[in-house]
């Protein structure tokens, strides 16, 4: 038996999300923001601060994903 992943013939909405992207790619390497990587005590598990990424990437001005697409949907 073989799977096949492909994307087919659909009506979904194609979304660009290069600019949220590019956001946190700028809070991440920001002098402003403070390492939000951390080990656990038992050094065996990696802890991300995600509320403190999200909060400046909100803070921020993000494109709308859906506006640029060529199956624009109005929300």
């Amino acid at each position: 038996m073989v799977n096949f992943l492909r994307e087919d013939n659909n009506d979904l909405v194609k979304v660009d999300y290069s600019d949220l992207l590019n956001n946190i790619l700028n809070v991440l390497g920001s002098e402003q923001t403070n390492n939000p990587f951390k080990l656990a005590s038992d050094r065996k598990q990696l802890v991300i601060d995600i509320d403190s990424i999200a909060t400046q990437v909100a803070a921020s001005s993000v494109h709308d994903p859906l506006g640029g697409s060529a199956n624009y949907v109005r929300s």
